[in-house]
């Protein structure tokens, strides 16, 4: 069966790795360098729909926007939703027809970078916000996604606030902290409180579960090549070695604020209950950890030197197994963990279902990040929306992915990717092979365009696996959403219009305007629908 195998154009992650590794300076096409992004002259609105392509509706949000939209096959809006706060990255309907979103709360003093929200809220069918949530102050903030349990709870990630002299206590290379914070990644489970608030009843902090080499005196001091379960505190080394380039920052700066996804909502327009901007310090304008503060020029937060370490941005949750999965951008792996253990077992390493608290079950992509391999063997460059493909679709159980590329690195155009991770009937995964890596060796179905620089977001972006066995796809930074079959043939495709992200629509620059963090196509029969349309909103699927 062919979604079980790399199509024809699609050459395998592993050999797109090596290329860095030939002798020589490569040429300009082999080293990967940014294709030129395109511009506002881009078509816009549908651009093409074939037979095959699945039926439904597909829920979209820019970036820089309070509505979200239901758009149909033929690219027209029939449903929307407005919120009084910005998109803080995610929305998703749930069976009862209410929209769970992700909203950004405002400037925080301490934590700004890429991803930034703070605030949860869920909307009736008919709009109304009847569940808001704010997590943002001085010590953390929610950032990214949050995924619905089925008990009816929210795992959302955060930032926590860690200062510098914590960071190097704990091995920290000071080489790579340049400003007065870190910030490792936490996920939480809230209860909802309504109509405001919620109870957090579990967590899970990386810092518990930092491993390194550096301070023999160090409590968490250790072999890192034998503890694939721990993280390495200097893992993402590797991102120091890329030569800094203060213009090419400064461009990607310029893109970010363009997508919408960095830099917060204008002073006085951040909704009920905001924060107010940072006047001074890290995260104001120009502080440690702002886009263009110090750090490294341009990116500040999400860039070499700055406090956000990890970057997560995505997290999942798999019931059967009761796991949690989680993308870790700036390590280029993803994350499985023990969702079952309680709050104080997850701070350890025994207890839970699998025994070993919170402690990583698995993880997979970059070898580099617990010494088990090499850079050239590396998987993931900087991938975006890591999820377990759901029952009754095809590649049930695999992990389906976003791999975005790096230009740095070599790699200037993204693929879609499917893995399966060698786990058992009862969630437990192989242990590391004889030559040190936790397998795969390489992705088991991936997109790529035939001329792979033609498909390329560096930045957010999404995958999803329909119930056809097509794949939608959401090219991020140029807003466009396009659907491919299993032999990799596109069958619709789509690029957001302008227009319908409206007065929220960010100021033009080098890049597209306005971004879209991911797209979901919702079935026909999706329990969502039908609540909508049982609460009087019509809605068309041609």
């Amino acid at each position: 069966m062919l979604l079980r195998s790399v199509i024809s154009f699609a050459t395998p992650l592993v050999v797109l790795a090596c290329a860095a590794a030939q002798d020589g300076p490569p040429r300009r096409e082999e080293r990967g360098d940014r294709p030129e992004r395109r511009g506002p002259e881009r078509p816009e609105g549908l651009l093409k729909r074939e037979a095959g392509a699945y039926e439904g509706l597909t829920l979209v949000s820019s970036l820089s926007t309070r509505e979200t939209h239901l758009i149909d096959l033929d690219g027209r809006s029939v449903h929307s939703w407005k919120s009084d706060v910005p998109l803080g990255n995610v929305a998703y309907l749930m069976a009862d027809g209410t929209l769970l979103r992700a909203g950004r709360q405002g400037d925080n003093k301490i934590f700004r970078g890429g991803g930034e929200g703070g605030r949860i809220q869920k909307l009736d069918v008919d709009g109304q916000v009847i569940w808001d949530f704010v997590w943002s102050n001085d010590e953390h903030l929610h950032h990214h996604d949050i995924k619905a349990l089925p008990n009816g709870n929210v795992l959302f990630l955060s930032w926590e606030k860690k200062t510098k002299a914590e960071a190097i206590a704990a091995g920290r290379d000071p080489r790579f902290l340049k400003g007065e914070w870190f910030w490792p990644d936490v996920v939480y489970e809230v209860k909802p409180v309504l109509p405001s608030g919620g109870e957090i009843v579990w967590e899970w902090h990386a810092w518990d579960h930092l491993i390194q080499d550096r301070d023999q005196e160090a409590q968490n001091f250790g072999v890192v090549e034998e503890h694939p379960e721990r993280i390495d505190i200097n893992a993402d080394w590797t991102r120091f070695e890329v030569k800094e380039d203060p213009k090419a920052d400064t461009e990607t700066a310029e893109r970010l604020r363009g997508l919408g996804y960095v830099g917060g909502p204008p002073a006085g327009d951040r909704g009920a209950g905001a924060a107010a901007p940072a006047a001074s310090g890290a995260g104001a304008p120009g502080g440690p950890g702002a886009v263009g503060g110090p750090g490294r020029p341009g990116m500040g937060a999400m860039g070499g030197g700055g406090a956000d370490w990890m970057h997560s941005n995505a997290v999942d949750y798999h019931a059967g197994f009761d796991q949690i999965l989680i993308s870790v951008k700036h390590l280029n792996e993803i994350w499985v963990i023990d969702h079952s253990t309680t709050t104080a077992e997850a701070r350890g390493s025994q207890g839970g279902r699998y025994g070993k608290g919170g402690d990583l079950l698995y993880r997979w992509g970059n070898p580099v990040a617990y010494r088990g391999g090499t850079p050239e063997q590396r998987q993931l460059f900087e991938q975006h929306n890591a999820h377990w493909i759901p029952a009754g679709r095809p590649g049930a159980g695999h992990i389906l992915v976003f791999n975005n590329g790096s230009p740095r690195e070599g790699r200037a155009w993204s693929s879609a990717d499917e893995i399966a991770l060698p786990v058992d009937a009862e969630g437990r995964y192989a242990p590391r092979r004889e030559d040190g890596l936790l397998g795969p060796e390489q992705a088991l179905w991936s997109y790529t365009a035939p001329k792979k620089q033609d498909f390329f977001s560096s930045f957010i972006s999404g995958v999803q696996r329909l119930e056809n066995g097509n794949t939608l796809i959401c090219e991020g930074e140029t807003r466009r959403v396009f659907e491919v079959t299993q032999e990799g043939a596109t069958v619709w495709e789509w690029v957001m219009p302008i227009a319908l992200i409206g007065a929220d629509a960010p100021p033009g620059g080098r890049g597209p305007r306005g971004g879209l963090f991911r797209a979901e196509r919702l079935a026909p029969d999706h329990p969502g629908l039908a609540a909508l349309r049982a609460a009087g909103h019509p809605l068309s699927i041609k």
